[in-house]
């Protein structure tokens, strides 16, 4: 997986091949190199963004200490589904490592009529984001096309979504929504997602993508050729795709 693409490092779990739910076991893997990464790494600002499998790394965390450690929100977050949204990941992270935390106090999605980079500009925004692009590692997720995802299911409408899977989308990462070679497609709601840019991303040391199931295949390519990636936490059923894939791939 490293050396077929170019990620810094790969972490894989067996899949239950059954019944194939592995949002658990991945997201217990994140939690496990989270704490080994803390007892030996100076972080002092950790990006965080949402979704189920962030929720389950929440619940698999022990308690931890580090008072000088601040958790940051990388997105806005959505009026449903509170228990893996942004408003409730960051400050969960916050509690089990016993760290301060920010939010970003915006929906993930602007309304039509407001102008994002105005929005952005005041002065809470602009400070907490500027924030945001010193963190030392962020912890993203991957949302694949279906209903599966949550920022599709409670961030669009049903009109939205519809028209956004007419495009070459894969999948988002942030809210942005991307074709497979890792490019922004061309629709309005690209244009209203209140957090960092993927082009921001980029200047993190530490990007680190947890994902789970075969549904994700598309949009963890589309991440790591974006250059996304540095680490890629996820099941051995992606693992064997993704390798699948390089084979295809190569001459």
């Amino acid at each position: 997986m490293e050396q077929n693409f170019g990620v810094k490092k790969a972490l894989v779990v067996p899949a239950d091949r059954r019944r194939y739910d592995n949002l658990a076991t991945v997201g217990a893997a994140l939690a496990h190199f989270l704490t080994n990464a803390l007892r030996t790494e100076d972080w002092k600002k950790i990006g965080v963004t949402w979704g189920v499998t962030l929720q389950k790394t929440l619940e698999t965390l022990s308690y931890q200490k580090y008072p000088d450690l601040e958790i940051l929100a990388f997105i806005g977050g959505l009026a449903t589904g509170s228990s893996f949204n942004s408003f409730s990941i960051t400050p969960g992270f916050a509690e089990v490592f016993n760290a301060n935390y920010s939010h970003f106090v915006a929906p993930i999605f602007l309304p039509k009529n407001v102008d994002r980079d105005e929005f952005l500009n005041q002065n809470f925004y602009k400070e907490h984001i500027e924030k945001c692009f010193s963190a030392d590692a962020v912890l993203l997720a991957a949302g694949d096309m279906s209903d599966r995802n949550c920022i599709v299911k409670y961030g669009l409408t049903e009109l939205e979504s519809q028209s956004i899977r007419n495009t070459d989308a894969v999948g988002n990462i942030l809210g942005r929504f991307m074709d497979i070679s890792g490019n922004e497609v061309d629709h309005p709601v690209n244009s209203r997602v209140a957090g960092v840019g993927l082009e921001e991303l980029k200047n993190i040391p530490n990007k680190i993508l947890t994902a789970a199931g075969e549904h994700k295949i598309d949009i963890i390519l589309a991440s790591i050729r974006r250059d996304l990636v540095d680490t890629l936490i996820t099941d051995d059923i992606i693992a064997e795709n993704l390798l699948k894939e390089a084979e295809n791939l190569s001459p």
